[in-house]
């Protein structure tokens, strides 16, 4: 009986030592890198830079945008 209370009582001992290295890992490794943030923040910004020239550009799609609408009030003035 003695035995068995000793295996049981290492056992909690060793879940709660194994719980204790779990939070302090958890401790060590929360929160965000400054340089993954850093490289978070330059994709965010050539993403938009792309997105800017393509909404802007010469050949953009505001401009694509424009001369269709043209291009339809055209067709429509002359069925009129």
């Amino acid at each position: 009986m003695k035995n068995i209370l000793c295996y049981n009582m290492l056992r909690i001992i060793n879940n709660r030592d194994e719980g204790v290295q779990k939070m302090n890992k958890i401790k060590n490794t929360k929160g965000i890198t400054l340089i993954s943030l850093v490289i978070t923040i330059i994709i965010l910004l050539i993403l938009a830079g792309v997105s800017i020239a393509t909404l802007t550009g010469d050949n953009g799609l505001l401009n694509k945008a424009k001369n269709a609408k043209i291009a339809t009030e055209k067709i429509g003035r002359a069925h009129v």
